[in-house]
């Protein structure tokens, strides 16, 4: 009995070994997509937490305190609000999306539906 490499040798058990490697990948590349499409929109939440906190600390406080809110506006050009709205409305549609493809799921599951 000679030791071959695996990749070297001849026959189905090579065949066998790649359709199974393909298999487990194929499983686990699908299991990591949908933790991303089901959590996925926790990342423009915390974008816009961020951002928000960014506008309060550096835009409200400053203009609380007697600050020009224009001139402060036009020192960070950053629209805070803006972009704090946009992944807002980003994370409401991913979640959305993700409460539908889980309603999807369980209903294709239980056949009711």
């Amino acid at each position: 009995m000679s030791r071959e490499p695996i990749g070297s040798r001849s026959g189905g058990a090579e065949n066998n070994l790649t359709t199974l490697a393909y298999s487990v990948s194929t499983r686990l590349m699908k299991k990591q997509i949908s933790l991303l499409m089901l959590t996925g929109w926790l990342i423009p939440t915390a974008l816009a937490i961020v951002f928000f906190g960014r506008w309060i600390v550096e835009i409200v406080i400053p203009t609380l305190k007697g600050g020009d809110f224009d001139a402060l506006y036009d020192l960070h050009q950053v629209r805070y609000l803006d972009t704090t709205v946009v992944c807002t409305a980003i994370a409401f549609v991913w979640a959305s999306i993700a409460v539908v493809r889980v309603a999807r799921d369980i209903c294709l599951r239980s056949r009711e539906c």
